[in-house]
């Protein structure tokens, strides 16, 4: 599987514009925090979980299958499921973005093998928390055996913005459920003096309160005169953002605003971010 440099997510079809940094016109229904592209008037690449016929597509990590297995049931019968239930509603298996279940079914050896082998992350939800997602297909037996009316869906659900694509479907053995999950925004504290080069490259927004920030920016990167709020914006608005501060942690007052800007939120439109910070560790 080819991935987009600078980023991981799966490529496919006639990538090969993407690959060698030339433009391209981009079309996605959605921001997604992409690192910088050039864009232009070259080859369509289309941003999609959904199967289709583009020439060139970049598979987003918008889908987490929910799963309920008996105990035991072989891994290949587990996959096949979640083949299925992919294919029939014209999703694509590279823009899964783990495989969720509850903690009673986490150490089953079918259920963990078959995300070690489609190198899936596996994420297990104790039964409580799984019982405070609506659902519209509960079950009473489930929630008798297991503590929880639903594992499947409810597993798929959890997440701000996650809507049901797969209602839970199931062969006497296996239950399937997947939810398409909204884009997350990325942002990354940097440090002027000193920051990985991959971290600038990741990054489509370089937010900096003065001058360009590092020579390693890529061409394509757009380059903000401003400072945490405006970084904290932009990575709502679903962008790969990275935030250059000054002095490494010693001055760490953008952290801090950053972190109380990130606790709250004004708009249901803001997306979820996630937070790292680069910078050098203290000496």
């Amino acid at each position: 599987m080819t991935r987009l440099p600078d980023c991981g997510w799966p490529i496919e079809g006639d990538f090969a514009a993407l690959l060698d940094g030339d433009p391209v016109r981009l079309r996605s229904a959605l921001v997604w925090p992409l690192p910088p592209l050039s864009i232009g008037a070259g080859p369509e690449v289309v941003v999609t979980d959904r199967l289709g016929d583009e020439p060139a597509v970049i598979r987003p990590p918008s889908l987490v299958v929910g799963i309920g297995a008996v105990r035991d049931t072989p891994t290949g019968r587990i996959l096949a499921m979640i083949d299925v239930a992919l294919s029939e509603a014209d999703l694509a298996a590279g823009s899964v973005r783990a495989l969720a279940t509850a903690e009673v079914k986490a150490d089953d050896t079918g259920v963990a093998t078959a995300a070690r082998e489609r190198n899936w992350p596996l994420i297990a939800y104790p039964a409580k928390v799984l019982a405070r997602i609506p659902v519209p297909n509960p079950s009473a037996y489930v929630a008798a055996a297991v503590g929880t009316p639903s594992v499947a869906e409810a597993a798929a659900l959890i997440g701000r913005e996650a809507q049901l694509i797969v209602p839970k479907r199931h062969d006497g053995a296996v239950t399937v459920a997947v939810a398409r999950h909204a884009p997350r925004g990325r942002l990354t504290l940097l440090d002027r003096g000193w920051s990985p080069a991959g971290e600038l490259r990741r990054s489509s927004i370089v937010v900096c309160d003065g001058g360009h920030p590092l020579a390693a920016v890529h061409p394509a990167t757009r380059v903000v005169a401003g400072g945490a709020p405006d970084a904290v914006a932009l990575a709502r608005q679903g962008h790969a953002v990275a935030l250059v501060c000054h002095g490494g942690h010693a001055g760490d007052r953008p952290a801090a605003e950053v972190a109380a800007l990130l606790s709250t939120s004004d708009s249901p439109a803001d997306r979820e971010v996630d937070l790292t910070d680069c910078r050098p560790a203290p000496r």
